[in-house]
């Protein structure tokens, strides 16, 4: 098996084409397909598809992606380090938040680069964010390294470890009528107008399954992008809004927005440190990552 065959695979899967893969590594387009084609007899089935839309991943081909974009990078720093490219004790890490935690922990998160940075290393930090899923799917893609993650379904070979957990809860507006109330049962939503997250995020799935749990019938269901326009329907007067605390509270106070807690135990969502396994990082990496997990969750 070849390390450039595996790079070649790596390329082609995260650009989606042959003809892209040829353009950004500097090779023919029968180069690249070769490569592909020799991985493939290794493998002896199907890696991918090809069609007019480019190149699609086979179940086969998904589970080598990871392994193949380990060893592209590690070629892609082994060719900076001979040709002194290369900064002395640098590291590069992509981390992913589930958007309702992003109010949350970037700042701890920066905060932990910028002490790393401080003690004499240099740690380039690249933030992303997305749906649950979406990062799941990243991490086995190899396109994120880590991810703190508001509960997952199925972590596969994933590393995951639960940090903390947060609670679905109400917002609502200083002026409306349930901003009386520390605490609410679900069934006081009934025929209430009630504003949630995409339906792509675990808060809308643990919400609505709780709703029919219950039995409650809401009067309407206003389905926004994420936890920042539930943020911003609220303020407009436009329905109760379903988010977690930590996103909006340091907004909260008189004439503003005020938390009303549910009396509702599947409410409760885990928050998960999750990890391709260590090998898939090179030690420079690694060190980065346990540092800044340890500033975060000591």
């Amino acid at each position: 098996m070849n390390a450039e065959h595996l790079r070649s695979f790596c390329t082609v899967a995260r650009t989606g084409s042959v003809s892209a893969a040829a353009r950004k590594l500097g090779l023919s387009q029968p180069a690249i397909s070769r490569h592909l084609r020799l991985l493939q007899e290794i493998r002896r089935t199907p890696l991918y598809t090809r069609s007019g839309q480019g190149v699609a991943l086979t179940p086969a081909g998904r589970e080598l992606l990871p392994y193949a974009c380990s060893v592209s990078q590690a070629l892609d720093r082994a060719r900076a380090a001979m040709s002194g490219e290369l900064p002395q004790e640098s590291a590069r890490l992509t981390i992913a938040l589930s958007h309702h935690l992003t109010m949350r922990y970037t700042g701890m998160l920066l905060r932990a680069v910028r002490d790393y940075n401080e003690e004499g290393y240099l740690l380039r930090l690249h933030l992303q964010e997305a749906y649950t899923p979406e990062l799941i799917e990243a991490l086995n893609n190899g396109r994120i390294d880590a991810a703190l993650a508001l509960g997952a379904a199925d972590t596969g070979n994933l590393r995951a470890r639960e940090l903390t957990a947060e609670r679905v809860t109400l917002l609502v507006r200083d002026d409306d009528p349930f901003a009386r109330h520390e605490e609410l049962a679900l069934a006081s939503l009934e025929r209430e107008t009630l504003v949630l997250p995409s339906s792509a995020s675990i808060v809308y799935r643990r919400f609505r399954r709780a709703l029919g749990e219950m039995g409650v019938k809401p009067g309407r269901i206003l389905e926004v992008s994420g936890p920042a326009a539930v943020r911003s329907a609220v303020y407009s007067g436009l329905g109760i809004g379903v988010t977690v605390a930590s996103y909006v509270e340091n907004e909260l106070g008189p004439g503003a927005l005020r938390l009303v807690k549910l009396e509702a135990p599947a409410c409760t969502i885990p928050v998960l440190g999750v990890t391709r396994d260590p090998w898939f990082l090179l030690p420079d990496q690694q060190h980065a990552l346990d540092y800044v997990a340890d500033r975060l969750f000591r």
